[in-house]
């Protein structure tokens, strides 16, 4: 947190709040200016779209919009919680920066590391499934529900699945994915909140 080293959060901790106080009005504040950035674009969007092609799907446009700004929350409610796990602002960059490194699809981190173990545990070998046989259902249940832990695989997903809207039967067997990768998003952000007020509390100030 920038306010440790300005003395702010000194000022704020001498009024009668406690650290758990601090901390949810730090989220709160951050998430309402997700809120309140966010909002605005996609009713601007919204109305270009409109005056451009003459009307806008409804129904997957709301959607698409309530995702982006759940994933953008959810996202947010991470770095809170990371900033308020370290006290230096080098080591927050550094935990937010690896992070995206770590679950990029372009330094490809996680598959050399995380599916590469999960192949290990459940086939016995460090070969990964191919993306080929994951997109025409051959590929092990396993393998969809790892891939589907990686935050930035969800987000590029759910989008996907937002746009089949249009089809008229979703399998059930999709549904259970993106609620699997939906709720692992969750954990990551809330664990992120939970591990961040727990060594926010311990810290001396």
């Amino acid at each position: 947190m920038g306010e440790r080293e300005s003395g702010t959060l000194k000022l704020r901790l001498g009024l009668p709040a406690t650290k758990r106080d601090v901390l949810l009005a730090e989220l709160v504040s951050r998430l309402s200016l997700v809120v309140v950035t966010l909002l605005p674009l996609f009713v601007v969007l919204g109305v270009l779209m409109s005056s451009v092609y003459g009307g806008i799907p409804l129904v997957a446009f709301g959607l698409t919009a309530g995702w982006l700004l759940f994933y953008t929350s959810v996202w947010t409610t991470f770095v809170v919680g990371v900033s308020a796990a370290f006290t230096s602002p080098f080591r927050v960059l550094a935990a937010i920066c690896g992070t995206y490194l770590f679950f990029s699809p372009v330094t490809r981190i996680w598959d050399m590391v995380v599916m590469c173990l999960f192949s290990l545990v459940f086939a016995g070998s460090l070969t990964i499934p191919s993306l080929n046989a994951a997109a025409t259902g051959n590929s092990p249940a396993w393998f969809l529900y790892v891939e589907w832990l990686n935050p930035i695989h969800t987000l590029i997903w759910v989008g996907e699945w937002i746009t089949s809207l249009k089809d008229t039967a979703v399998p059930m067997g999709e549904l259970s994915l993106l609620f699997f990768s939906i709720g692992a998003l969750v954990i990551l952000g809330g664990g992120a909140l939970f591990v961040g007020y727990v060594r926010f509390q311990r810290v001396d100030l």
